[in-house]
This record gives C-alpha cells, sequence and structure tokens, in this order.
C-alpha cells in the first residue's frame, strides 16, 4: 500500500484541479442566468470576483515541480505528490465553498450539484493522506535539506 500512497495522492490532484474548473464553470453559468435585484447575479461586482480568484490558483499547479499533470507516476516523488495532493485539496474545498455562496439557498439544497460538491469536497483533506501528513512530509523534506532530522512522532 505505501509504495502506491504516491499514485493516489497524485491522482487526488489531478481530480481536484478539475473539480474546481467544474464548480467555476457552474458557477458562471449559474449567476449568468439567475436574477436578482432586477439584473443579472453575474452583473455584480462581487459575483465577477470570485470566480477569477480561484481560475489562476487552479491552472497553478501545473507549475508545481511534479509530473502529475501528465500522468507520470513512476518519476514523481513522494515530495512532489504531498505537495500537489495538499495544495489541490485545500484549492478545492476553498473554491467549492466561495462558488456555493453565490448560489445563496439553492447551494444548501442536494438537488443542487454545488451543495453535493459541498459535502464531497471535504473527503479530498483525508483521503491518500491527511492535509496533517502532506505537511509532515513537506516538513521533514525542508529540514532534511539543511541537515536537521525531525524527530519521528508516535
Amino acid at each position: 500500500m505505501m509504495t502506491k500512497l504516491s499514485q493516489e495522492r497524485l491522482a487526488q490532484a489531478i481530480r481536484s484541479a478539475r473539480f474546481v474548473e467544474t464548480v467555476l464553470d457552474w458557477t458562471v453559468e449559474y449567476t449568468s442566468d439567475r436574477s436578482v435585484f432586477g439584473q443579472k447575479l453575474a452583473n455584480f461586482q462581487n459575483t465577477q470576483f470570485k470566480p477569477p480568484i480561484s481560475r489562476p490558483r487552479q491552472r497553478s499547479p501545473v507549475s508545481l515541480p511534479i509530473d502529475a499533470f501528465r500522468f507520470s507516476w513512476k518519476e514523481s516523488s513522494i515530495l512532489d505528490a504531498a505537495m500537489a495532493k495538499m495544495f489541490t485539496s485545500e484549492l478545492h474545498c476553498e473554491a467549492v465553498d466561495e462558488c456555493l455562496q453565490l448560489f445563496g439557498g439553492w447551494g444548501y439544497m442536494t438537488e443542487y450539484p454545488i451543495a453535493r460538491a459541498y459535502i464531497d469536497a471535504r473527503i479530498v483533506k483525508i483521503a491518500g493522506g491527511s492535509i496533517e501528513i502532506m505537511k509532515t512530509i513537506i516538513a521533514r523534506q525542508m529540514f532534511a535539506q539543511c541537515g536537521f532530522a525531525l524527530a519521528k512522532s508516535g
């Protein structure tokens, strides 16, 4: 199982990056159609600012030093996989939370995909290793680079 954790983490990273794109698409479509106070929700500046905040961050995992986005499983290190998983799973949850807000009460009803996405998003910070485990992996590597070995807990 331990030999496949990096692959699972990379798969989680790819899934989260792609899901953020889907949620942003849902939000743009919904806000372009929904009217409030006599105009489309998309016409409000606050609404316009939400998707652009998440879109560049969704694309930035490509700049991480990983081969995950080219599906080169064997070349990716444990550290690369941990960084990718931590970054994209946190972005996944933040983007879903921000986008759900624009759906108002509809975002709370599970008949709508955004509400189910919100419920389901939380698992990405746990599956394949929690965010805290990813931080531990990254911290160990950072301290090891300066010659300091962190004590193992437990």
